[in-house]
């Protein structure tokens, strides 16, 4: 019966999500349309929907009560209200139509659709088998984040305590994970590690299939599948997302930041997908800390190649869309970091004192250059034979670079964002207060892992397609 229970208390955030990216997609397609893409989507929308209504319940109530099912089912009937509505409006259009997921789908072949399917139950196998050898997930999962789920579950009146009683812990990270796992344990009416863990593997899968629906949406269904297959033969990915981090969460948001860019770079009259857009970058930054860069990033490289590509009054708009999209959830986190007044371990360790030597250290910058050149060739614990960022490099001397007039802006932002991320990350490390061998030894694997998704689908998104070839 828990398992059931479990199920039943994660169906509302789901149906949420769904119900949400199904409202602001395409109008001129229907709720069938896209399916697998919108399924992924929809895990990532829901959850972030359903912990920020959790917050502010908690905020205004005072403590985590079942009364927030009875927010969430509003939330969901005015969903379905609208989605009626929308089809309504759009029913008469829809005739016309190709149909998005057919065609990449016949396009698939036989051996494809056997290698993803054996390597996603070989995956699924393996991620099960971590579960139950490590229930609480690794050190950070029941050190922070399964921790902070504690508090807001158990904690009653003083759940905002965790901020003051867990002492270096990153009390200042934000509450996606943590206000998800704990809301369900309100539901179900006790703590069970089914929870985090169902958790984790919808986020791990969600974060395979966005880009493997993306890109057989946009290039069809072969490269869509060699894009899944590189993602599912990423172990580290797997292992890594059955740890209960929040790592590959705020992975899927990355990736999904970017699908949503080049859907309306598709359709650039449809602005409801640079909303999403928005949603998922502010989701991203209401997952971990590494989001909030993610987030400045994306408002600052957009404009700058908006502009420089389509306009002024283009940029103009397209920001707008953005901003519509990211302020709900950044108003979130913004209540969130004012009103726990918790500190940023990093940040209040530093000062000019300390940190200007650091910047002038020419040893520090030779260790962490030498870390950031070696480290994305074995990060994803493959081995020496099929070392994967090895063979994608043959993959794209042997087919070449195809990039369509109408996605120059996305790719742009797609390929600077990772490098402006990557020069983020980089500097943490020179200025870091902790052993410098040490922080780099224990969580650049897990920062080039936040990032991979994302540079997956941008590197299959501008490779040759088998068929062009």
């Amino acid at each position: 019966m828990s398992a059931l229970y479990s199920f039943l208390s994660l169906l509302p955030p789901l149906l949420i999500g769904f119900l949400l990216v199904s409202v602001l997609w395409s109008k001129k397609q229907g709720i069938s349309s896209d399916l697998p893409l919108k399924f992924a989507l929809s895990i990532g929308f829901g959850f972030v929907t359903s912990s920020s209504l959790v917050f502010l319940w908690m905020m205004v109530v005072g403590r985590l009560t079942r009364g927030i099912l009875v927010c969430e089912l509003l939330l969901l009937a005015g969903l379905c209200l609208m989605l009626v509505r929308r089809q309504g409006a759009s029913i008469s259009g829809l005739a016309d139509q190709p149909n998005n997921v057919a065609a990449p789908l016949r396009q698939r072949s036989y051996a494809l659709r056997s290698a993803f399917c054996l390597a996603s139950l070989s995956t699924i196998i393996q991620f099960c088998g971590l579960t139950q050898q490590y229930p609480h997930g690794q050190y950070d999962a029941f050190s922070i984040w399964n921790l902070r789920a504690r508090f807001l579950y158990a904690g009653a009146q003083y759940w905002k305590e965790f901020a003051h009683a867990t002492v270096d812990s990153h009390t200042d990270y934000p509450l996606l994970v943590p206000a998800s796992v704990a809301r369900s344990w309100e539901l179900i009416g006790r703590e069970t590690q089914l929870i985090p863990s169902a958790i984790a593997l919808l986020f791990t899968f969600a974060t395979i299939g966005v880009v493997t629906a993306s890109i057989s949406h946009f290039r069809g269904g072969r490269q869509g599948l060699l894009a899944g297959l590189v993602l599912l033969g990423t172990p580290f990915l797997i292992s890594h997302g059955a740890s209960q981090y929040a790592d590959v969460p705020l992975a899927f948001f990355f990736a999904a930041t970017m699908v949503l860019l080049f859907l309306h770079a598709e359709s650039p009259s449809e602005m409801n997908f640079l909303v999403l857009a928005g949603m998922a970058a502010a989701s991203s930054a209401w997952t971990k800390n590494e989001g909030i860069l993610f987030l400045i990033l994306l408002f600052f490289l957009h404009p700058l190649v908006t502009c420089r590509i389509k306009g002024k009054k283009q940029c103009a708009t397209e920001i707008l869309a953005l901003l519509i999209g990211a302020v709900p959830v950044s108003v979130v986190i913004f209540i969130y970091k004012v009103c726990l007044v918790a500190r940023n371990e990093l940040i209040a360790r530093q000062s000019i004192g300390s940190s200007v030597p650091k910047l002038l250290d020419a040893s520090r910058y030779h260790l962490v250059i030498h870390w950031f050149l070696s480290l994305p060739f074995y990060f994803g614990r493959w081995s020496p034979l099929t070392a994967m960022p090895v063979l994608l490099v043959f993959y794209f001397l042997l087919l070449g670079v195809s990039v369509k007039k109408k996605e120059v802006s996305a790719t742009s932002i797609a390929v600077l964002l990772p490098l402006f991320m990557s020069v983020g990350y980089f500097f943490v490390y020179i200025l870091s207060p902790d052993d410098l061998a040490w922080h780099l030894g224990s969580s650049l694997d897990r920062l080039l892992l936040q990032l991979w998704p994302l540079a997956i689908f941008t590197y299959f998104m501008v490779v040759h397609t088998p068929e062009q070839v």
